[in-house]
């Protein structure tokens, strides 16, 4: 196969997947994600079950590959990635209702979170501290979309700001956040 032949396939493989990961989505919006079968997902793609197996191992692989494409690339900040949580809200609202997706989910943003929680917070690298500060971070996106009408971005991240220095000057012999 020459080099035309191996990027045409690339492509396919990719419009592929990139399919799977939308029929993927569409059901979530109508279905938990317990009860979405791979043969649904291949068929509403345009693939055959033997198919869906070629890109993915299972449905749990399938929603890992499309959290990670959601995420933000590179050096993002935690604005940025609210913004885009926010856009994509209903897919992260299904993938939420799911005990296990949701789990999935959250061992997606983790490091991505750790690694925002020491820029944000540089104290809390030094000291140990970014897991926990990204599983705060967590609980505050979660708690968000969770409700009906979610905020917009930037008021959840202002909300998000005052509920932290507030926490901080809770804590004694802390000092408070900036």
């Amino acid at each position: 196969m020459d080099n035309h032949g191996i990027h045409a396939a690339s492509l396919k493989r990719e419009t592929a997947q990139d399919r799977l990961v939308s029929a993927m989505k569409a059901m979530l919006r109508k279905l938990p994600y317990s009860s979405i079968q791979v043969s649904m997902i291949a068929s509403d793609a345009g693939l055959s079950r033997k198919s869906f197996y070629c890109y993915f191992a299972s449905k749990d692989e399938l929603l890992r590959y499309a959290l990670e494409k959601e995420k933000p690339e590179g050096n993002a900040s935690f604005s940025s990635l609210c913004r885009r949580l926010y856009v994509n809200r209903a897919f992260y609202r299904a993938v939420m209702a799911s005990s296990s997706a949701s789990v999935k989910m959250q061992s997606v943003l983790m490091p991505l979170l750790e690694s925002m929680a020491e820029e944000l917070y540089p104290a809390s690298s030094a000291l140990g501290c970014a897991p926990i500060a990204a599983s705060m971070m967590m609980a505050g996106i979660t708690q968000w979309l969770s409700q009906p009408t979610p905020m917009p971005p930037d008021a959840f991240l202002t909300l998000y700001s005052r509920r932290l220095r507030v926490l901080s000057e809770e804590i004694p012999g802390r000092t408070p956040l900036p």
